[in-house]
């Protein structure tokens, strides 16, 4: 949301003080557009809501509790525009790529590539299902395949990209995580497969992403582990030493 398009200009909050909570605040009624909703997966009751401000003007204010009352906007790309007192909040199309009119077509070859993070700072539930909604829309407008999982420690992904789909994704991959201000981290590249070999034995059918306890599974327990403290880094020669050499 911190990249969005703005297109909101206020319009006078109520004048009935019974409108207004006891401390003052503005009562402002929100309504997401279908193309955003469907787009993010909200459930229908998501369609209208409203939130309170202490000024309707301040947009920055506005979009605070907008994105409380509906988490998975927090990693959204969005728009609002106010329609004779209601605001609507539509999708804006993330740079520099505009949002394809139509599903794409399946790909003429695929980038394999995974990526795992660890969060600097652990998410919360509502931060990891905007992470979930933010990514699958992401990728589902390039088409992408494959399966990822989202905790409040980290991700995990492995992904088939379509090969020209490669520059729009690792521009997309960079702005995501700087709207979650963590360090962006490196895709683990590998080779590129053919269409008629990815159809003869597809690793991926469709794409999933999926909120997890967390992304590795490793059956142990976390409350005591340090995901900052990575142990030394040796180089190869090193390595071979502390193995015990030839």
């Amino acid at each position: 949301a911190r990249l969005a398009l703005a297109r909101f200009a206020a319009a006078p909050g109520p004048r009935d003080a019974s409108a207004r909570p006891a401390d003052g605040s503005v009562a402002v009624k929100i309504e997401i557009a279908p193309a955003l909703r469907a787009a993010l997966k909200l459930p229908g009751k998501q369609r209208k809501t409203r939130c309170f401000v202490e000024d309707r003007a301040d947009e920055r204010a506005l979009r605070d509790a907008i994105e409380t009352k509906v988490p998975a906007l927090r990693l959204a790309d969005y728009a609002l525009e106010d329609r004779n007192g209601t605001v609507v909040v539509e999708g804006a199309a993330p740079e520099p790529e505009p949002e394809p009119a139509a599903p794409r077509a399946p790909a003429a070859a695929y980038r394999m590539l995974s990526y795992y993070h660890f969060f600097g700072d652990e998410k919360t539930a509502d931060d990891v299902d905007a992470i979930v909604r933010a990514l699958d829309r992401d990728w589902a407008a390039l088409g992408v395949l494959g399966r990822a999982y989202a905790a409040p420690e980290g991700l995990n992904a492995q992904l088939a990209v379509p090969d020209d789909a490669l520059g729009a994704f690792e521009r997309r991959h960079l702005a995501f995580f700087e709207k979650l201000e963590e360090p962006a981290p490196g895709l683990n590249l590998a080779r590129v497969v053919g269409r008629a070999e990815f159809d003869a034995r597809p690793p991926f059918r469709a794409l999933h992403v999926r909120a997890r306890a967390q992304v590795v599974a490793d059956g142990g327990g976390v409350d005591d582990l340090d995901l900052s403290d990575a142990g030394e880094d040796l180089d190869p020669a090193r390595w071979h030493a502390e193995l015990g050499g030839d």
